[in-house]
């Protein structure tokens, strides 16, 4: 539910605020997080008050390491400072619409495995994400059908593959990368 609705907050703000507005809203809060996720790892107190208060919101692993919301929100600000708009905001709704879909799906349907994922989790992201993609390059934003597809092609293999990174990280910035490289050449 996080990746739905925390996902999809701002690059659903995109679609109304000036880029200067989005940008500084979204840096204010990445900030937040950065100092809340240093100080519970620097203050004992802290981390206490943050493991007892804010266990029922984080997953069991993130006791040691920097959130998902956090990793999340890195990403959607160097990818809006990085990438033009409909591109940014194409590659965040890959994260948000097409993670939990393929969880569920995974969860739900998956017997093929591959790299601890199944087969059926990564059907349902890149089904996802062709949707999402190709509904935003149909609407008013300057995103080509073509490059929908690839960003969805290579935000479904990053969510596929076993990275060392948190793919709320790797997922929209490979897509949006993939995306804008690709926009050079087609």
């Amino acid at each position: 539910m996080f990746h739905l609705v925390g996902g999809s907050l701002f690059p659903s703000l995109a679609f109304v605020l000036p880029r200067n507005a989005l940008l500084t809203a979204l840096g204010v809060v990445t900030a937040s997080f950065i100092v809340w996720e240093v100080g519970r790892f620097v203050n004992p107190h802290i981390g206490l008050w943050s493991r007892r208060h804010l266990a029922p919101l984080l997953k069991e692993e993130e006791a040691q390491r920097v959130t998902g919301a956090t990793c999340l929100l890195a990403a959607s600000l160097i990818t809006f400072l990085v990438y033009e708009k409909a591109i940014a905001m194409t590659a965040l709704y890959f994260l948000s619409l097409g993670d939990p879909v393929a969880a569920a799906a995974g969860g739900t349907f998956g017997k093929r495995r591959v790299f601890n994922k199944s087969w059926e989790g990564t059907l349902a992201m890149l089904l996802t994400c062709l949707t999402v993609g190709l509904l935003l390059s149909s609407s008013s934003l300057a995103l080509r059908p073509l490059l929908a597809v690839v960003g969805a092609v290579s935000a479904s293999v990053v969510e596929l593959l076993p990275l060392p990174w948190d793919d709320n990280l790797t997922i929209p910035l490979i897509s949006a990368t993939t995306m804008a490289l690709s926009a050079h050449y087609w």
